[in-house]
């Protein structure tokens, strides 16, 4: 059983949101070997129980399990606000985000 995690980046400007396909780094990034599928966990990240960004919310780091297909709601945006979100699969798998 494979388990998927997904890591989107959010940066939210006046009504448009973006998805950023490049992983773009301040500093310096060390790798010092492969990652392995589902090794990458964000650190002090608050899990949602549903698919609500809510931007009025503290922190950075937001943590969901996909147990259905699921379509998110992103609510009170702030310009230029940037939020990490982790998407994992359950068990099952094959969901669909919309």
């Amino acid at each position: 059983m494979k388990t998927r995690i997904l890591i989107w980046w959010v940066l939210i400007t006046t009504a448009t949101i973006v998805h950023a396909g490049d992983l773009n780094v301040v500093g310096n990034l060390n790798v010092t070997s492969n990652l392995a599928a589902g090794a990458v966990t964000l650190q002090g990240a608050a899990d949602l129980t549903a698919a609500v960004l809510d931007f009025a919310q503290p922190g950075l780091f937001y943590r969901h399990t996909l147990t259905n297909d699921t379509t998110w709601t992103f609510t009170n945006h702030v310009a230029g606000r940037q939020v990490w979100l982790q998407v994992a699969q359950d068990a099952t798998g094959g969901w669909r985000n919309m």
